[in-house]
């Protein structure tokens, strides 16, 4: 979990470890200044220049929800998210992500699958019973569900392994939006010629 913060903060961990001795992190993160009242970085770190391979990335305008219970986890990755132009509401649990759904247009929701209380695929189940189109996005450290495991199988569900570099979030983001917004695209047309027979 710490190696992901860390990597989606542009950063790294280097470990020295001895035999009996114990180990010793280093934690390198790019260097910023803050411009009023945003972080602005000021140069890259030595053996990671990561603002040229942001703005390649894939980006979107959409809305995101970002479930985890996790606070460090869910507000880096929101602030990945963000910096990639989508607007993202965040929920610290299934309970809290529930609320939002009631209440604002939401276009896909990447979940935490280990959650108190309502764990991720059921706060997926209990989303399916009243928006089944809405393309959920599963982030774990461990797959431990049978049922997640046959629809990762049969193509009804995305997978994320933990840590989750921000390369792979965000191709991955967009490549489901873009799934979505296709199919949609082709009922509206198939739609469309049956209507007009």
């Amino acid at each position: 979990m710490h190696y992901g913060i860390v990597q989606a903060a542009g950063g790294s961990i280097d470990v020295d470890s001895l035999l009996g001795q114990g180990a010793k992190f280093r934690i390198n993160l790019p260097l910023v200044a803050a411009r009023r009242g945003q972080d602005v970085p000021v140069g890259p770190t030595p053996r990671h220049a990561r603002s040229s391979a942001r703005s390649s990335l894939p980006r979107g305008t959409e809305n995101l929800l970002l479930v985890d219970d996790e606070v460090g986890v869910r507000r880096s990755t929101s602030k990945l998210l963000s910096s990639l132009g989508y607007a993202v509401e965040t929920a610290g649990s299934g309970e809290e992500a529930l609320v939002i759904l009631a209440r604002l247009p939401i276009d896909l929701m990447v979940t935490d699958l280990a959650m108190p209380q309502m764990t991720g695929t059921e706060l997926a189940g209990r989303i399916r019973q009243t928006r089944p189109h809405l393309p959920i996005v599963f982030m774990s450290g461990n797959m431990d569900s049978d049922q997640l495991r046959s629809e990762i199988a049969e193509g009804q569900a995305v997978f994320l392994q933990k840590p989750v570099t921000l390369a792979t979030l965000a191709s991955t983001v967009r490549r489901v939006l873009d799934a979505v917004a296709a199919e949609a695209k082709a009922e509206g047309i198939h739609d469309h010629a049956s209507s007009q027979q």
